[in-house]
């Protein structure tokens, strides 16, 4: 909170999200460190969790529930509403719905929607559907757009800014949750540890920091915008506030801040003693999982409970006097790490992976179980092992649970992962309810499909047969996850770790005929292909069938420049998601009746267990290109 003149100004992410649950800590920290008071929550499944850990350290952060509606007239925040969309009616049937559930609909990001050019969005704000749209969203969060411009300097509509944040950037951070090399928000979302986040926040006057108080400010025009450290929105207000010295009192107010920030000069193990530094001397107290700790000086001693299994700890900071506080996360390292992974070698056996890795200063002796095999294991300070373990699946290509435990004693960590085994020539299929990601599905004869891969000289052939009445295509491009279409995630990391980091394919049947799309690629690509571009015709061969479509799909090697398959172990890791579109389009989620995932639902971007391995081990030499054969 800010105080200028005789106004409270509180600062608020209208666009308040995280999918990546595992990292839960490290938005709670960055919201802190951001200064933000209170967010309207867009992603309903992790908000009691980020309220957990709010709770468990004390951070004053204010969670105000709600949800993002997704259609393809429009994406809506209802604060106050979690539950889901309606199923059908006219936009503004839906619209009226959403408004006599919720305390705020905001429309997010309204630029690139078709409703541009027509009346709906100004009918939305007459009849009071709406309270207010983003002028910012992290994604433009520098210069805005000029459409959001016009709606305010023409009909005055009040704005707001959201991160609209989805996944952490890297994994391979500090022991707390920013350094120098880990800025909270740099100079361009690019830059940001966290997609989207910071450099825009929506300034709201209100009495209090609460709910009812935030939706009455938002609904009655009392909000600025800043983006990139500058103020939009009414002139007046303004004008008031930079001559009440508003930037450098938000100054003072992040150097006051920073004073707090944490650093440590160890790995930070569950079950030890560890010391904290702060950047400045200060006496007060710090709180982390419901206990609290005196601060006197500029460091402090924080026992790290035995057992914890989350990736990090949420800490916050207070000092005593000013009243300032700063949340931040802690990277926990765990002693031993056990990791799971399904593979079908070359000899035609599944076998389970379990990968165990010692992050200790000492040695341990104890005993894996997995399913009904026990192995007796030693590992040194640092040394990793892999054992692989037959099983017998189901159904190789359909996902199934497995699990596994490392026990010597004083030290137990465990494992627990949906796998499959996945070969070269092996058909799977997307049609199961726990595959449906999003939207309504009325069973395998609504959409289905039964899927081939390969691997082949010049890359990887997909052929998918998709069964569904109905085809709708309406977008090109990058945009044909609107209408009917597949999309193919590939990546030779173990696990998705970092949002993008693997390469991202789309193909569907358009009027001008089949499209695949090169969409995404991590930051070392170095092929011949531009990324978001059309990939040439000799590629991608769609043919309709009475009932569905036929897909025959080639991504080259070359394609996933520099990375080849003779990197990894002759195997690659493959997300499939099947779009499907029975229109007309403003009926559903984003244009799209049905997403499919295949091998099993995942959280947004595929963070998650949304991944397969795909094993082609024994076609490895007819595979490689000759300049992989050489590396």
């Amino acid at each position: 909170m800010l105080t200028l003149g005789n106004k409270k100004i509180f600062f608020v992410d209208t666009h308040c999200q995280w999918y990546a649950e595992d990292d839960c800590e490290l938005f709670a920290a960055a919201l802190s460190y951001a200064g933000y008071d209170a967010g309207i929550m867009a992603v309903p499944q992790t908000t009691p969790l980020l309220e957990e850990i709010l709770r468990s350290c004390r951070s004053p952060f204010l969670v105000c529930r709600g949800s993002e509606q997704m259609f393809s007239f429009a994406h809506i925040i209802a604060m106050g509403y979690e539950g889901p969309p309606p199923d059908c009616g006219t936009p503004m049937e839906k619209l009226r719905f959403l408004k006599s559930r919720s305390d705020l609909l905001l429309f997010a990001h309204p630029a690139g929607f078709e409703l541009q050019t027509s009346g709906l969005f100004h009918d939305c704000f007459r009849e009071k559907l709406l309270d207010g749209f983003e002028y910012f969203n992290g994604w433009n969060f520098r210069t805005g757009d000029s459409f959001s411009r016009d709606l305010f300097s023409r009909y005055g509509y009040t704005p707001v800014a959201g991160c609209d944040t989805h996944n952490p950037r890297r994994r391979n951070r500090p022991h707390t949750v920013y350094s120098p090399d880990f800025p909270p928000c740099g100079s361009s979302p690019e830059e940001n540890d966290i997609d989207t986040f910071g450099g825009v926040r929506t300034l709201v006057f209100a009495d209090a920091c609460s709910p009812a108080a935030i939706a009455d400010a938002i609904r009655n025009g009392r909000t600025l915008v800043e983006g990139g450290g500058k103020l939009y929105g009414s002139p007046g207000l303004v004008r008031m506030l930079e001559s009440e010295g508003y930037e450098d009192a938000v100054r003072r107010q992040d150097a006051a801040r920073k004073r707090l920030v944490l650093s440590a000069a160890e790995p930070l193990l569950p079950g030890r003693t560890i010391t904290l530094r702060l950047a400045d001397a200060l006496r007060g107290s710090a709180v982390c999982g419901n206990r609290e700790f005196p601060v006197d000086g500029d460091s402090f001693q924080l026992d790290i409970p035995p057992g914890m299994n989350r990736p990090h700890l949420a800490v916050t900071v207070f000092e005593e006097g000013s009243g300032l506080s700063l949340t931040s996360s802690l990277q926990l390292t765990q002693p031993m790490e056990l990791n799971l992974e399904g593979t079908a070698g070359a000899d035609g056996v599944s076998r389970v992976e379990v990968s165990l890795a010692s992050h200790d200063t000492k040695a341990h002796n104890g005993i894996l179980t997995c399913g009904q095999e026990t192995h007796p294991v030693h590992l040194g300070p640092g040394e990793r092992r892999t054992i692989p373990i037959p099983v017998h699946p189901r159904d190789p290509a359909g996902a199934e649970e497995f699990s596994a435990l490392f026990s010597d004693g004083e030290l137990i960590c465990s494992a627990r992962r949906k796998l499959t085994f996945l070969r070269s020539g092996m058909s799977f299929e997307l049609g199961r309810p726990e595959q449906v990601h999003k939207g309504l599905w009325q069973g395998p004869g609504d959409c289905s499909a039964r899927l081939t891969l390969s691997a082949e000289k010049e890359g990887l052939r997909l052929r998918a047969r998709v069964v569904d009445p109905v085809h709708v295509q309406k977008k090109h491009g990058r945009f044909l996850f609107f209408g009917d279409s597949l999309q193919i995630g590939l990546t030779f990391d173990r696990v998705c770790r970092k949002e993008f980091s693997f390469y991202n394919f789309q193909t569907g049947l358009t009027d001008s005929g089949p499209e695949l799309h090169f969409t995404g690629a991590p930051s070392e690509y170095r092929g011949p292909f531009p990324v978001n571009a059309l990939l040439p015709g000799r590629f991608c061969e769609i043919t309709p069938f009475p009932g569905g479509l036929e897909y025959n799909v080639m991504l080259p090697f070359d394609a996933l420049n520099p990375y080849v398959p003779e990197m990894d172990g002759k195997r690659l890791r493959l997300f499939l998601r099947l779009f499907n579109c029975n229109g007309p389009q403003e009926e559903y989620f984003q244009g799209v009746k049905t997403v499919l995932e295949y091998p099993v639902r995942s959280s947004c971007w595929m963070i998650g267990e949304g991944w397969t391995v795909f094993s082609f081990e024994g076609e490895a030499e007819d595979c490689l290109r000759p300049e992989a054969k050489k590396s």
